[in-house]
């Protein structure tokens, strides 16, 4: 299918949009949910899929056999936004409200661009096998956890900052840029392996509870701050050497 205006509901109410392309490409050139916010916006086949903005109550693409591509991404609904294909290009902010979460299971790349910040008022978690590249910082508005499963390729600076959730890394963060993780408003934060292909050039962790399962390799320097909980530097070369260019503040 092909849409090259803007998708709206015609009589300004919030209308479900379903679509259904079998082994065909969906394109959406214009904006969807421009004028007025759509209801439930749901793809549930295709191949190629090219979207610009889409504003809705709630996002979903439950299967695709070929690369996704979206603008910006808004929802206000409980729903939220989730996301389930092979490959993902997100070019645009993405905003969820009323403890909407942001789900996401890529079987191939994930790739967020630098205009992808997030903000979301519900959870935010990642599966699927397929590699994070991203460019794009996550804000949580609300208690809620950040998941990430695989691994995750710095493209960017980028930070993640909880609002009383947990925030986790169940696979390794590559890549040659600094990276900022915020959970002093409550909450644990996890890491594994840190660095181990390409070094992060810097790492700040602000948390009350922070777990490092792995070595952490950087350019420059690893912060870790205390709010006044504690830091389990767990792997082999940081429970015997944290010093300069290492800050730990307690």
């Amino acid at each position: 299918g092909d849409w090259s205006s803007d998708v709206c509901s015609s009589d300004l109410s919030a209308r479900a949009v379903t679509i259904v392309a079998g082994r065909g490409d969906i394109e959406i050139a214009g904006a969807a949910g421009s004028i007025s916010r759509l209801g439930a916006f749901t793809i549930t086949s295709g191949k190629v899929i090219t979207a610009g903005d889409i504003k809705a109550s709630s996002i979903a693409q439950t299967a695709a056999t070929g690369a996704a591509t979206y603008g910006a991404l808004d929802t206000n609904g409980a729903q939220g936004i989730s996301l389930t294909g092979t490959e993902f290009a997100l070019n645009g902010a993405i905003q969820t409200t009323a403890s909407g979460p942001f789900a996401v299971v890529n079987s191939g790349a994930l790739n967020i661009d630098s205009a992808a910040t997030m903000t979301l008022a519900g959870p935010f978690s990642q599966s699927g096998g397929g590699v994070v590249n991203t460019a794009g910082s996550i804000t949580m508005t609300a208690v809620a956890t950040i998941d990430f499963t695989d691994p995750v390729v710095l493209t960017g600076n980028i930070g993640c900052s909880s609002k009383g959730g947990d925030i986790s890394f169940a696979s390794s963060i590559n890549g040659g840029y600094n990276f900022v993780i915020n959970g002093c408003t409550g909450g644990a934060v996890t890491l594994h392996e840190v660095g181990n292909v390409e070094k992060l050039n810097s790492l700040t962790v602000r948390t009350s509870d922070l777990n490092t399962l792995g070595d952490i390799d950087v350019v420059v320097a690893r912060t870790f701050v205390s709010c006044e909980g504690s830091i389990n530097l767990r792997s082999e070369e940081h429970t015997s050497e944290l010093q300069s260019p290492d800050h730990l503040v307690c």
